[in-house]
């Protein structure tokens, strides 16, 4: 169990940071830049169109 949480754990933050890493070599980072300050929004949109998740007040901020 405490395997599996630590592969968890290793695997949501390891994976992203070298994804990003490597999206850097390939687009320009002015692109890059603009797109990892509306990831969030983007994010937002997802979750409420295809998991129909509904932000709470306090969420936006």
């Amino acid at each position: 169990m405490l395997s599996q949480a630590v592969a968890a754990g290793v695997l949501s933050s390891v994976v992203p940071y070298a994804a990003d890493l490597i999206a850097l070599r390939f687009i320009p980072r002015c692109f890059f830049g603009v797109f990892m300050s509306v990831h969030p929004v983007l994010t937002a949109i997802v979750g409420m169109v295809v998991l129909e998740q509904r932000l709470a007040g306090h969420e936006p901020r």
